[in-house]
């Protein structure tokens, strides 16, 4: 009885300790660069703003989750403390404003100033008092 004990615990050890270790691991893993992921999309922030004022439903649909490349005319900059700064584009009268948080780490190279054109890759999270993109990427300064 004893031996059937042991062998049993042994078992569940040897099949528990790999699958704690591998559930650490994706838990703890950073998430992938948005620089490196292909973009689903490649959008103007006019034509994001008016697709979400015209059927939000719909824009969702299109944006929501997905990496998308954002270019437009930087309307205002917001340095964050520690999360790296927030890119409001330019939007007409019509559509709804598009921003995009910028991570810390991503600011170093380029730091864009405002009424620059440039193009942004970012992972759409909806929409609230404006259409929200995190974990932004500078792709490039026109």
């Amino acid at each position: 009885m004893k031996k059937a004990t042991s062998v049993l615990t042994i078992s569940g050890l040897a099949i528990a300790i790999p699958m704690v270790a591998y559930l650490g691991y994706q838990y703890f893993r950073p998430p992938a660069n948005v620089a490196d992921l292909a973009s689903d999309i490649q959008e103007n922030a006019h034509t994001i703003g008016s697709n979400y004022m015209d059927d939000e439903t719909r824009a969702n649909q299109k944006y929501l989750g997905k990496t998308v490349d954002i270019s437009g005319r930087i309307a205002e900059i917001q340095k964050q403390d520690s999360a790296g700064l927030t890119i409001y584009f330019e939007g007409s009268d019509e559509g709804v404003p598009v921003a995009v948080l910028i991570d810390a780490s991503e600011t170093g190279a380029i730091i864009p100033n405002k009424g620059d054109s440039v193009m942004v890759r970012g992972i759409c999270t909806g929409m609230l008092m404006d259409v929200t993109f995190n974990r932004g990427v500078l792709i490039k300064k026109f």
